[in-house]
């Protein structure tokens, strides 16, 4: 969509109450960053704000994007524009991007503008000085680990765009985060919000036919863990005793062709099911979720399937131990090994009703909306106050206070 296309069809300034927030994500893919974001867009739409959703590079499966992203499409209050490039790699299509992001937010006229994941940030911290709102930025990271950078360098990477990116408020999504930016940026920890309370959870059966199904719902890359635990899966003989499982590999990627050739050499034990728009359907079919992801900010899947009472697998990425809290559990594995002996075994870990219900709260889609509404009004209070204007109120139920560490 053109900039001008999206903006001029919109057609109506924010009202009195209202805010306009300019949420800025990688993409409209598959991915927990763009996830969270539609969340948040579609919960400030209903709060009566005005909201630009705006993707640094296009996402060339159109299906995946309107089954992901349909509503957004259609929501009242929600503006959605995409860059024209679908990779960012060359300093001629960076800017390209940023020259893209500053024109649609600057014409969006935001009171606040948010942004989601590294590119987004650099691109807002270096291409919207101009703009003098508050500027805000989730870190989505793994702290010990860094898409491009190796760690130390990436966390090095981590201080220099808070301290030098000009932003009013860092969003933590786990405690690592929070620990890891709270040393060069004020920081606040947000859980994101994954959970419709309005859904109860989905009870499944254990292996009703004695074979145990899984399932790994990730993108196709390697630092999701699929190879390696392919990998691991063709050097492994059944221990004495084993009983039957099969594992399903939910997504799209890159390395689509290297997990397809791995999967064909372990037969029908692994399905590769590729894309599914009906995220409900997976989960319902399964008996237990793996995660063997070397690094994950906080995983959104995780906290799906345990709202829906499934037991996961999962190494110990960051924000497990934000996601289990002080609850008792046995979902954690320290290799490929251990998780295909307790897949032999059939031993699962329990999911106890108590901790579901404190985890539907914790995640929960209203709170995490209530949490950012009252972020917002604060930040642009605050910025409204020191002009000399007259204080934004918080409204209602966003009046929780943010408590910055």
């Amino acid at each position: 969509m053109d900039v001008n296309d999206g903006l001029n069809a919109w057609g109506k300034p924010a009202t009195s109450s209202g805010m306009k927030i300019a949420l800025v994500i990688p993409v409209l893919g598959p991915g927990g960053a763009a996830l969270v974001a539609r969340n948040l867009a579609l919960g400030l739409a209903a709060r009566g704000h005005q909201v630009l959703v705006c993707a640094v590079r296009r996402f060339a499966d159109r299906a995946i994007v309107e089954a992901h992203y349909g509503r957004l499409f259609s929501t009242e209050g929600v503006t959605i524009v995409e860059g024209v490039d679908l990779r960012v790699r060359s300093p001629r299509a960076l800017l390209r991007a940023g020259c893209f992001l500053r024109d649609a937010i600057a014409r969006f006229e935001p009171d606040v503008i948010h942004s989601h994941c590294e590119l987004p940030d650099l691109l807002v911290s270096l291409f919207t000085r101009g703009i003098h709102v508050p500027k805000v930025r989730s870190s989505h990271i793994d702290p010990y680990f860094n898409n491009f950078l190796p760690p130390l360098l990436g966390r090095f990477a981590e201080h220099a765009l808070n301290a030098f990116g000009g932003w009013s408020r860092v969003v933590a999504i786990s405690e690592q985060t929070r620990r890891l930016n709270s040393r060069s940026a004020p920081t606040v920890l947000i859980y994101n919000g994954l959970v419709d309370q309005a859904h109860p959870p989905v009870r499944t059966r254990h292996a009703p036919d004695g074979v145990l199904r899984a399932a790994i719902v990730a993108r196709y890359e390697r630092r999701k863990g699929q190879l390696g635990f392919l990998k691991h899966w063709q050097k492994c003989e059944p221990g004495p005793g084993a009983r039957p499982f099969v594992v399903s590999l939910y997504g799209e990627g890159r390395d689509r062709a290297e997990i397809e050739k791995l999967a064909r050499s372990l037969g029908e034990k692994v399905i590769i099911a590729g894309w599914v728009s009906d995220q409900d359907s997976i989960y319902c079919g399964i008996d237990v979720l793996l995660i063997p992801s070397i690094a994950e900010g906080l995983s959104s899947v995780m906290v799906e399937a345990l709202a829906r009472g499934i037991p996961v697998l999962s190494f110990s990425v960051s924000g497990t131990a934000d996601i289990f809290g002080g609850h008792d559990h046995d979902a954690v594995v320290s290799s490929f090994g251990e998780m295909l002996a307790r897949l032999d075994a059939h031993r699962l870990p329990t999911v106890a009703d108590d901790f579901v219900g404190d985890l539907r709260q914790k995640f929960s889609i209203m709170t995490f909306c209530d949490r950012h509404c009252a972020l917002y009004r604060e930040l642009i209070g605050s910025r409204q106050k020191a002009a000399g204007g007259i204080e934004y109120p918080l409204a209602g139920h966003e009046a929780a206070a943010v408590k910055v560490r």
